[in-house]
């Protein structure tokens, strides 16, 4: 009788770390490229209204943009313009909130992307 009673406790202990953890707040923040034309980028795992700038750096050209969370810590943001999203291009993208809290995804390195040129004899 003991035993089932630690046994339930503790399966009652774990349930409540689990929803604690799958709560608001709780997740890492994370962004994410939504577009390439327009070039977008989403946000979530942030605090609730907090200030977030956002950068997006592709084939020299910067996009940049300050934007406010949702109540759900999550955020979205377009730029008019093109970025090309492949693997012979990197991208990288940044959000930084006012709180703190940060993220960043780079796409994989570029390939060597040019031309195989004929060798001379």
């Amino acid at each position: 009788m003991k035993l089932t009673a630690l046994a339930l406790a503790f399966a009652a202990l774990l349930a409540a770390g689990a929803q604690a953890a799958g709560g608001r707040g709780a997740a890492k923040p994370r962004v994410w490229i939504v577009g390439s034309s327009p070039v977008g980028v989403a946000v979530s795992g942030f605090k609730a209204h907090d200030r977030i700038a956002l950068s997006v750096v592709a084939s020299g050209t910067k996009f940049q943009k300050t934007v406010r969370a949702t109540v759900a810590g999550r955020a979205q943001a377009e730029w008019s313009g093109t970025i090309n999203v492949d693997a012979c291009h990197v991208v990288v993208v940044t959000a930084v909130a006012k709180s703190g809290l940060r993220a960043r995804y780079a796409s994989p390195k570029g390939m060597d992307c040019n031309p195989v040129q004929p060798i001379e004899k």
